[in-house]
């Protein structure tokens, strides 16, 4: 497995705050668990032995969070109110030492997309789905295994290989591009779309993949109405 991972949690998440209070998206509860707790879990069982989390927003409950899981340790994005996530990974990308798993901290996903991402031989990957039709969606275009490029705009797509999901394998190398070659207010998916364009970027699709991103009050009720029962049903993985 791969041994580093890097939880990007410094948002405030402003699009659901009136639902959060004075707690980070992470902090979510679902089934009676905190979604990024569940993803850290996930990520040690699946045999990460350190997980980067760059906190912003409430950075005090992921404090307390990596104080129960010694493999976990905090860098803090003083500017969160103004970066956008590649302001965070930027902070963490001098703490690789070969690769990484990156992901947010507002996702709920099924462990088997931590599985695919290990097992693709490509130094660099995204894992891709089905399309979700939740709103929000992150479109990959790419054929024969190479992605092209991310965009939101579906018209823009040539060759429509899934929706994004957030989730990505990436060596030292090219986060390192994408952290000279950034902005601190842009996100890591618009960086990884242009380092795309001469990095070889592979992509893997799970087409029935049960995930979803919380970043409004619909996605955390489709979250709960239906990714949730089917993560914590026989056939979707571990319950938390």
């Amino acid at each position: 497995m791969i041994e580093q991972a890097i939880l990007l949690a410094a948002g405030s998440g402003r699009r659901i705050s009136s639902l959060l209070g004075p707690r980070p998206k992470g902090f979510i509860e679902i089934g009676g668990e905190a979604i990024a707790e569940r993803s850290l879990k996930a990520l040690l069982r699946k045999g990460v032995r350190e997980v980067i989390v760059v906190t912003g927003f409430g950075a005090e409950y992921y404090e307390r969070l990596v104080r129960r899981h010694p493999a976990a340790s905090t860098v803090f994005n003083s500017r969160f109110a103004e970066t956008g996530s590649m302001g965070s990974l930027a902070l963490a990308v001098p703490r690789c030492r070969r690769e990484a798993l990156v992901l947010e901290a507002d996702l709920l996903y099924q462990e088997s997309a931590l599985d695919a991402l290990a097992a693709t031989k490509a130094r660099d990957a995204v894992l891709l789905s089905g399309l979700t039709r939740s709103g929000d969606e992150v479109y990959a275009d790419g054929s024969g295994g190479r992605l092209a490029r991310l965009s939101k705009d579906r018209a823009s797509i040539r060759n429509l290989a899934g929706e994004f999901t957030g989730l990505s394998k990436l060596s030292k190398e090219l986060l390192e591009k994408m952290a000279l070659g950034s902005a601190q207010d842009e996100y890591d998916s618009h960086a990884l779309s242009r380092a795309c364009a001469d990095s070889p970027v592979a992509y893997v699709t799970l087409e029935d993949l049960v995930w979803c991103e919380i970043d409004c009050a619909e996605h955390l009720e489709r979250a709960v109405r239906d990714v949730y029962p089917r993560l914590s049903g026989p056939a979707g993985g571990r319950r938390p």
